[in-house]
């Protein structure tokens, strides 16, 4: 609401051949007015609405100067902002089934005719969801997901908590947006680990531009894990879910991150991203979180809980743990050379101090400053038949990056003919 008016989001299926939409509104559903035209996809806002007015509304498809007005139904306007929404998101959007919030508070997603899917590539989901304002709101969003049908579940099939970067409701062409959430999902891909329908940490990465752009950016799941490796290991590569289980998620956005937890008899299994601007990529100003399913399921949420706090209010953000590699260093160069100087290329894993002996053991270079993943290029004076051999990498005092203060060597040979 603004200003005393309110404003109404409004998603239908797509019609065969359309060109555009308008919607109309009208008080009794005798006088009509347009509300909006020029639509392009299946959803919109339609403003200046009377809070807790009723209205008939209506969508008419245009193609060229040809036009067909659908059925009439009802809209009731709410007296004040309602947190939660249902729609549909991304890959094969609206292709099928329905979201349901039931009067006892559970909320139903029926996908079982839905061809949604959360893939590897790209994103497709029901969704029952809020927008979150990243200035004043961290939040909790904790539900019970109760499966209800998985007789006809694939690989693609899934379900659980889910925070989006950006969307477009209704849209099945918006679906590649970065993600956070706790969810059965596939995990593992590009390995030899895939497991399917499994429960665990995902986040998606990566994407730079608007969310029917795939080329703005590349896609990135590497920090998604399932949240326990070993979980029914008798279903192999099916999905692990099955018709009647039920799953516990968390999903969290704190100072520190989001946090995806599973709790299982009692247990809490967590898994933190330290990025907790990783949803701010798409769109700066707000995200999504929900619940969601997706395709050829039926699942209800039997009992859910959100709760918000002010990021000032929360507790302060953690600090990353410290992520340790194995001392390295790697040269490539000839084992030969007409020149009197050679430069040897050094990369280290680490920070330290590079040199470079000769085959007696005397050093001929010292001194080097090595960081990790960085090319320092040494030059090295050559007599004819004297080998320059074995340069050395000593661990700085304060390096953090290495599993050892003991100096990592490469033996390498460049003799001067």
């Amino acid at each position: 609401m603004s200003d005393g008016a309110a404003t109404v989001t409004l998603d239908w299926s797509a019609t065969t051949e359309a060109e555009s939409y308008s919607v109309e509104t009208s008080p009794d559903g005798v006088d009509w007015a347009t509300a909006v035209d020029g639509v392009v996809g299946t959803t919109a806002d339609i403003t200046g609405l009377t809070p807790g007015a009723t209205y008939q509304v209506r969508v008419v498809a245009h193609r060229g100067t040809d036009s067909a007005t659908g059925p009439s139904f009802e809209v009731a306007v709410a007296t004040e902002v309602e947190r939660w929404a249902t729609t549909e998101v991304g890959s094969n959007a609206n292709s099928g089934g329905a979201v349901t919030a039931n009067d006892d508070g559970t909320v139903t997603f029926d996908a079982k005719a839905s061809s949604t899917k959360l893939a590897t590539s790209e994103d497709g989901f029901q969704y029952f969801y809020t927008e979150i304002d990243p200035e004043t709101e961290n939040f909790t969003l904790s539900a019970t997901f109760r499966v209800d049908d998985a007789s006809t579940k694939d690989n693609q099939s899934g379900f659980g908590i889910l925070a989006v970067d950006s969307m477009v409701p209704g849209s099945g062409g918006d679906r590649y947006f970065n993600s956070a959430g706790a969810l059965v999902a596939r995990y593992g891909e590009g390995t030899d680990t895939i497991v399917n329908g499994m429960p665990g940490a995902r986040f998606v990465r990566g994407y730079t531009g608007a969310t029917n752009d795939a080329t703005a950016g590349s896609r990135d799941e590497s920090d998604s894990q399932a949240f326990d490796p070993d979980y029914r290991p008798e279903a192999g590569l099916l999905p692990k879910f099955d018709t009647g289980d039920v799953y516990d998620f968390t999903l969290r956005k704190s100072n520190t991150g989001f946090h995806a937890v599973w709790t299982r008899d009692g247990v809490d299994t967590e898994v933190i991203d330290y990025d907790p601007d990783m949803l701010l990529v798409q769109d700066s100003e707000r995200y999504f979180v929900g619940m969601v399913a997706a395709r050829k399921i039926v699942v209800t949420v039997t009992d859910w809980d959100f709760a918000t706090i002010a990021p000032e209010d929360d507790e302060e953000a953690l600090e990353p743990p410290t992520t340790y590699v194995p001392a390295e260093l790697k040269v490539d160069v000839t084992s030969t050379t007409p020149e009197r100087t050679i430069e040897i290329p050094l990369v280290s894993t680490m920070h330290g101090t590079g040199q470079i002996l000769d085959a007696a053991g005397d050093i001929v270079v010292d001194g080097v400053d090595l960081a990790p993943g960085e090319r320092a290029l040494v030059p090295v004076a050559l007599e004819p038949g004297r080998t320059a051999s074995r340069p050395v990498c000593c661990r700085t005092p304060n390096s953090r990056s290495s599993t050892s203060t003991r100096p990592s060597s490469r033996r390498t040979r460049s003799t001067c003919r």
